[in-house]
């Protein structure tokens, strides 16, 4: 019974898709804000089968799919940050400020009848 319970525990815990997050941190620039996009591996059993694209101001700076991060360089100012998916095209407004460091986690909000992609500023994450 201890071998079933411990092969079951090894299982699960194979089962962890997260993987440390360790942008190059090397390269920060004075003049402009370093904006970090993640997006976390899906908590189901499925991976979802789409790039989520991430667009500022309306131009695209790409595509993020499931524990990956983008890290881009934006002038100081306001921002207009959204996706373009199937679900609904949430738009978060974000002002960056020049040498500062910002992380953005995009993630769907997933209801029964709609569903949405949003950006959320947050501390560093240890794993995505």
């Amino acid at each position: 019974m201890k071998i079933i319970i411990l092969l079951i525990s090894f299982s699960l815990t194979a089962c962890d898709r997260t993987v440390k997050f360790d942008p190059d941190m090397s390269y920060l620039p004075d003049e402009q804000a370093t904006v970090i996009f993640y997006l976390e591996h899906g908590k189901g059993l499925f991976e979802p089968s789409v790039s989520i694209p991430v667009i500022a101001n309306d131009v695209e700076i790409g595509q993020l799919d499931n524990g990956m991060f983008i890290t881009h360089y934006f002038k100081p100012g306001s921002y207009k940050l959204h996706s373009h998916t199937a679900a609904i095209d949430r738009i978060s407004n974000f002002v960056f400020e020049k040498g500062e460091v910002y992380f953005i986690k995009v993630w769907a909000d997933i209801g029964v009848w709609v569903s949405s992609i949003r950006f959320t500023q947050t501390s560093k994450p240890d794993k995505i």
